[in-house]
């Protein structure tokens, strides 16, 4: 934070940095979180800092942005969300699909047909293709590719709650901090959490095992807009033919 850096076009997309033109002297990590005063760690292996409070209200609200956002609830942007957490209407993912159309509207911005669009659009989201729930859940180390490498290899969501870390490290990519990660996600509150979501009427929808096809080791990218067909649906194609899917190319 206020160091001068070199950049240049990543793949004539992404600002670069290439290195540290004038570092800036004299800044610390803070210690504390500046909305929930939560302390703030960085935890080995990891080179990130973060806070580790569950109850920190800002990682409520990004948690569930992004779980809206992956599973494709239009209508639940940050200022809907932060009205429904101010008014405690939804702490969790889970809390979403509980939601009545009485207590949308009493949102500011929703009238009787928006709030009721957005109630129908929150039901139709109830059947999430599973490796996109599980990207959605925002498990640590677990990115699109990886959600939708476990969803090939383990088919279900019980599977994958069941997987012991020996049963996850024998997926190709999930390295043994991954494994841990995931396991002790399933293991601990997020087991709670999934098995909330699951009451509220959420099926994620099993996926195929993987196999062998004409795009067995190869890994797509898919960038901007397609003519033919969305993104979602270009990457369950590459998967269904062998191939592996991948947020960037590396």
């Amino acid at each position: 934070v206020g160091a001068k850096v070199t950049i240049h076009r990543a793949g004539d997309v992404i600002p670069e940095i290439v290195s540290v033109a004038k570092p800036k002297q004299g800044w610390r990590m803070p210690a504390k979180c500046p909305v929930c005063g939560g302390e703030v760690v960085r935890e080995e292996p990891y080179i990130a800092h973060r806070c580790i409070n569950p109850f920190c209200g800002a990682q409520r609200l990004e948690r569930l942005r992004h779980f809206a956002a992956v599973v494709d609830i239009e209508g639940l942007g940050y200022s809907t969300l932060t009205q429904l957490i101010d008014r405690k209407m939804a702490e969790d993912p889970s809390d979403l699909f509980r939601l009545r159309k009485e207590q949308v509207i009493e949102l500011d911005g929703f009238a009787d047909k928006s709030a009721q669009n957005l109630v129908d659009r929150i039901a139709a989201s109830k059947k999430p293709a599973l490796g996109r729930f599980l990207s959605a859940l925002g498990i640590p180390q677990v990115g699109e590719a990886t959600a939708e490498m476990l969803a090939g290899e383990f088919g279900s969501i019980e599977k994958l709650r069941g997987a012991s870390e020996e049963d996850l490290q024998r997926v190709e990519g999930v390295g043994p901090n991954m494994a841990r990660e995931v396991f002790m996600y399933f293991d601990g509150h997020g087991g709670e959490l999934v098995s909330k979501i699951l009451k509220a009427g959420v099926a994620p929808e099993a996926a195929e095992p993987v196999g062998e096809g004409p795009l067995t080791g190869k890994t797509f990218v898919f960038t901007g807009t397609m003519e033919t067909m969305g993104r979602p649906d270009a990457e369950a194609l590459v998967r269904k033919l062998g191939g592996k899917t991948a947020s960037n190319a590396s």
